[in-house]
């Protein structure tokens, strides 16, 4: 019984059919060829081992979502459902944004957003705030949590700011 509570879960694999749709609506390759082709590359990535999506671990199917949305933000794939939703670990997928310079809420290009105001009279050319928390947002994000304020956002968005040291 621990073994099972242990494999993917039926949401884990739902989610990684998804993502390959997206995939395959964007490129124009088959979802099936695009899984064998994805499977191979993480496993090449990761630790070389084979995997199946029947009955892998929980842990294994969150590491090659992990790895599909990182693949579809550096090859500008649109994503219909929200990256976020798709993992386990929400501040890993918060810092993956700010590294890959991705919308935390929409997967667009975005920029950095200082979850907690760096305030007026500092240089923020010479100011060293990685203990500020950050999120990545988009244009249209970045005004809208300027615009509602930030604890809404939050509220609305089930994100906040991370602390993030870049490099």
């Amino acid at each position: 019984a621990r073994e099972l509570m242990n494999q993917i879960s039926s949401e884990q694999r739902k989610k990684i059919f998804a993502i390959l749709k997206d995939m395959e609506n964007h490129i124009g390759e088959d979802a099936e060829a695009l899984r064998a082709k994805t499977m191979e590359g993480f496993a090449k990535a990761t630790d070389g081992e084979d995997f199946s999506l029947s009955d892998c671990s929980k842990d294994r199917a969150g590491e090659y979502i992990e790895y599909l949305i990182r693949l579809c933000f550096s090859m500008g794939v649109p994503l219909k459902d929200s990256p976020r939703d798709a993992f386990d670990d929400i501040e890993k997928y918060l810092a993956m944004c700010l590294e890959l310079k991705k919308c935390a809420i929409c997967g667009k290009d975005g920029e950095v957003h200082h979850w907690d105001a760096i305030g007026a009279g500092r240089n923020r050319k010479k100011y060293d705030d990685h203990s500020n928390r950050k999120i990545c947002l988009c244009r249209e994000h970045h005004t809208e949590v300027e615009t509602i304020g930030r604890d809404t956002f939050a509220e609305k968005y089930h994100v906040e700011g991370i602390e993030y040291k870049e490099g």
